[in-house]
């Protein structure tokens, strides 16, 4: 079994490591923790990898029990090949525990005009395990719309990869929620769009440690607004995916090996004290491996990934936050 969208995995290949290390990793723009304190990654993981900026400036636990890096799809980006764009991708809309989709009040209308507006090929992509679902439904309401995901599981190891091969070769993305996949398209290099997906969140439990897709915390409407006013703003933009994918952290082979080695040693010491708690060590231990196999041509060998990784995130280094953006890094 894989990590979660296999963020691990791609650390681990990008730092050369074919050995299990423990550590836990972020799994994206969580919008449980956004406006609110980090109690999961703060007390309930021992050590763990994090590349959402804001994230380290609200945990209190000591530095050496995290490493604030770049995020595992600015790697994956680097060592895939660059491809001919010509598609246009609808990312259909993602649920959280605490929300439920109402269909019927679903913009079925937004994907005919967005088919309506390019000769391109329009593919809808369902979130991992709702592709069949997402099929049965446009095949209802008469939609001929090929539907597809990056992948059934969540857990496989090549997420990630996958996910760098869809927007690499994507013209043109919609997307109807901020989130993990708008600044990855963004990084990649595809055309970012938005449709209103209509009425469809339903919060189904008041009380959850997972926010409600239905009901966003007052400042993760103000960063989608942000968003939403500045889609095309290159400087407010580049300072979302700075703050949230972490470019400028990024790290040699060699150096990100040694900041993975430091939270594997840590979360080695906790086991040996019996410190730790069984769900934190079944998780900071789980790890598959990369399948090349899997991934539909040769990756970039190691120096040409890293001069594209260079060329694609120097431009962050010195950014100063656009003052949009700048506002709400203390509330996040």
């Amino acid at each position: 079994m894989g990590s979660r969208f296999g963020n691990k995995e791609v650390l681990l290949h990008w730092a050369g490591i074919s050995q299990y290390l423990d550590f836990n990793v972020m799994p994206g723009v969580q919008t449980e923790i956004i406006g609110k304190k980090d109690y999961f990654n703060d007390f309930f993981v021992t050590t763990n990898y994090i590349w959402n900026e804001h994230v380290a400036n609200k945990l209190t636990k000591p530095e050496r029990y995290y490493h604030l890096g770049a995020s595992p799809f600015v790697y994956a980006d680097a060592l895939i090949p660059d491809q001919v764009r010509r598609d246009v991708g609808i990312f259909l809309p993602k649920h959280d525990e605490s929300t439920r989709f109402v269909l019927e009040n679903f913009c079925y209308g937004c994907i005919e005009e967005i088919k309506s507006t390019t000769d391109e090929n329009v593919y809808a992509i369902a979130p991992a395990g709702a592709r069949e679902a997402w099929e049965e439904v446009f095949k209802i309401v008469g939609i001929d719309i090929k539907v597809i995901s990056i992948c059934d599981d969540a857990f496989s190891s090549e997420w990630q990869f996958g996910t760098a091969v869809l927007l690499g070769r994507l013209k043109s993305a919609y997307f109807p929620l901020f989130s993990t996949a708008v600044l990855t398209a963004y990084h990649s290099g595809t055309d970012v769009g938005y449709y209103d997906p209509g009425d469809i969140y339903e919060n189904i439990k008041k009380e959850s440690v997972i926010d409600s897709t239905a009901e966003l915390t007052d400042v993760h409407k103000k960063l989608e607004q942000v968003w939403l006013e500045n889609m095309t703003d290159c400087d407010v933009i580049m300072s979302l995916v700075k703050l949230f994918l972490c470019p400028h952290k990024r790290q040699s082979p060699q150096n990100l090996a040694y900041s993975l080695y430091m939270l594997n040693f840590e979360s080695n010491r906790f086991t040996y004290a019996k410190r730790r708690m069984i769900d934190d060590f079944v998780e900071g231990t789980k790890c598959s491996w990369i399948d090349q196999d899997m991934i539909p041509f040769d990756l970039n060998r190691m120096s040409i990934a890293q001069n594209k990784l260079y060329e694609k995130c120097k431009d962050y280094d010195k950014l100063e936050y656009h003052p949009a953006v700048a506002e709400l890094i203390p509330l996040l």
